[in-house]
């Protein structure tokens, strides 16, 4: 029977930012310490590199190798606190367990225990060149990796084997659900719980975040401090199959730790922030592509807030009443601009729109009437001739026609409301 798991909310199962608190207190604290932590940036990076280099030529079982590193600690901000293993001997299990909430979980572990580290190529390559010199890459099949792992551990003068189930790091507020296949290499494993925690509300790590990046900030902070557990070692039982077995062992780590056991898996974490990243950016280009909008004499004008937006659809419709033969993309075109359907026609009357559209049709009456007035008006005055005159004359008939299309247009709206 498996052990039951409590509900998380996967955001909290990863950072976003760097910066945890981003309070004014605490981003003028980062910013005067600045200067003090790219110093010791520098000078931790010169011990790291010699360090890195040391443990790449010592073999992981001489008993300097632990010394030099546990010496080093300090220098390179790791204050290690460990609790547990005076207790482990040569007939402990071969199998390790334990929690990813740093980069160098498997570094602060080997310097208290020698171990060989399963790791991921693709997420430390640097790390597994230098101080993981030895350790086992994630580089085939699970099960071609067990089948490996499993000849390592009947040899009895081997080194035990350090896996990370979680395959992630995540932020320490929960324990995310545990790859199956550790479990089925030896009945008997060794879990170890890891805790982390910094003076400053800096993130070890967040969604997004490159290695380099990481390990600068690790030797930006005055210090990270871990607490490093050994539990006792649990063995599997008979009736027990090897899903309920990792789950046992998932509930016991995080109560040892004080968190919940959750059901989200790493690549569950990975999707939704990809998921919630994607769907920022698409807000944050809907919002500024929607802010901006052309007004009627040509300038662009930029709103702080996001107005509310009419189906285009029904917008170009109520233009088209009023000019049948416009078309559809040029007049939709000009109404993501102006968003009012008003300025639409006042763009398509004053010729600002670029269409070849016949002027809106009047009635048989009012045509009628026109014409009728135009007749009297020429027996009564002599026909005028000139340039001038024919310009008179076309802008006193381009606006009559924006007035009786205005007026059309305000009585069909009149009667719809």
């Amino acid at each position: 029977m498996s052990t039951p798991v409590t509900a998380v909310e996967i955001e909290s199962l990863y950072h976003r930012k760097r910066l945890l608190d981003s309070s004014l207190v605490w981003a003028i604290g980062t910013l005067l310490y600045a200067p003090l932590g790219l110093a010791l940036a520098v000078i931790r990076l010169f011990a790291f590199l010699q360090l890195a280099l040391f443990l790449r030529l010592v073999p992981k079982h001489f008993f300097l190798r632990r010394w030099w590193f546990r010496g080093l600690q300090p220098g390179l901000g790791m204050v290690v606190t460990a609790e547990g293993f005076d207790k482990r001997h040569s007939d402990s299990p071969k199998i390790l367990v334990a929690n990813h909430v740093t980069l160098i979980d498997h570094c602060i572990v080997e310097s208290l225990v020698p171990c060989l580290a399963v790791i991921e190529p693709s997420r430390c390559p640097v790390m597994q060149r230098t101080m993981q010199h030895g350790s086992i890459a994630v580089t085939e099949g699970s099960q071609q990796l067990i089948t490996k792992l499993n000849d390592h551990v009947q040899d009895k003068s081997s080194l035990p084997v350090l896996i990370h189930p979680e395959n992630g790091c995540s932020t320490g507020t929960a324990v995310m659900a545990f790859k199956q296949w550790p479990f089925s290499i030896h009945s008997s494993i060794q879990p170890i719980v890891i805790t982390s925690s910094r003076p400053f509300p800096i993130a070890p790590h967040f969604y997004g975040s490159t290695i380099i990046g990481d390990l600068f900030f690790f030797l930006f902070v005055p210090f990270t401090r871990y607490h490093v557990r050994l539990l006792p070692a649990m063995t599997k039982e008979a009736e027990e199959t090897g899903g309920e077995f990792c789950d046992r062992v998932q509930k016991v780590m995080a109560d040892a730790l004080g968190v919940p056991a959750c059901r989200h898996t790493r690549r569950d974490v990975r999707d939704h922030a990809k998921r919630v990243q994607q769907d920022q950016a698409s807000a944050q280009a809907q919002a500024a592509a929607a802010a901006r909008q052309l007004r009627p004499d040509g300038s662009v004008a930029v709103h702080a807030a996001l107005p509310d937006i009419v189906p285009q659809e029904e917008m170009v419709q109520q233009v088209q009443t009023v000019f049948p033969n416009a078309p559809y993309h040029i007049v939709a075109r000009d109404l993501a601009r102006t968003k009012s359907v008003d300025l639409t026609i006042t763009n398509i009357l004053e010729g600002r729109l670029d269409i070849d559209v016949p002027p809106p049709q009047q009635p048989a009456s009012q045509a009628k009437a026109e014409m009728e007035a135009s007749t009297s008006k020429k027996t009564k005055k002599p026909a005028a001739s000139g340039a001038a005159t024919a310009a008179l004359s076309f802008q006193e008939r381009k606006q009559q026609l924006i007035i009786a299309a205005r007026k059309r247009y305000l009585k069909r709206t009149a009667g719809e409301s």
